[in-house]
């Protein structure tokens, strides 16, 4: 038996509000500013989060009227670089 389809959530939050569940990246939006979290465990980032860090980035200039974007990084870290669990070639 197949999964259902989940949607993509969505990046966007009110701002000062936190996802209800777990989520890894979002962003808000304060006057011209986009603030974008992304939390990843201890700072590592895989080659599909870097993709949907950057599709995150993307989103944010083409359908946002923010003129600064400010990377947040995680509770913990910003980031440490590459997940060394996930590098195919090693």
């Amino acid at each position: 038996k197949a999964l259902p389809y989940l949607d993509e959530p969505d990046l966007f939050l009110e701002f000062g509000t936190f996802p209800k569940t777990f989520q890894d990246i979002f962003y808000w939006e304060k006057n011209l500013a986009c603030f974008l979290w992304f939390d990843f465990y201890d700072g590592a980032m895989s080659t599909d989060q870097c993709y949907r860090l950057c599709k995150a980035w993307d989103c944010i200039q083409s359908n946002s009227k923010c003129k600064i974007i400010v990377m947040m990084g995680g509770t913990d870290f910003f980031s440490n670089g590459i997940h060394l669990n996930v590098i195919e070639a090693a």
